[in-house]
């Protein structure tokens, strides 16, 4: 059987989304709020070595563009 694992935040719209949408097709997940468990060092590594850092950020997003980090 496949099983997703989501890393979020509970109260986010983009997770609660996220869930709705594996649920609707009867995939078995897991949520893991980053709030309550925050990633661990040895978690973060694997993302990073699994995906480029560049590919996880989201150069559109509010935070990112409330930061100023939009015209670095």
């Amino acid at each position: 059987m496949l099983r997703v694992q989501i890393f979020g935040l509970k109260n986010s719209q983009a997770t609660r989304a996220a869930e709705r949408f594996f649920k609707e097709r009867r995939i078995d997940l897991q949520l893991v709020d980053l709030k309550v468990k925050p990633l661990a060092p040895g978690e973060l590594k694997r993302f990073l070595d699994r995906f480029t850092l560049q590919s996880l950020i989201d150069r559109e997003g509010k935070s990112y563009v409330d930061a100023g980090l939009a015209h670095l």
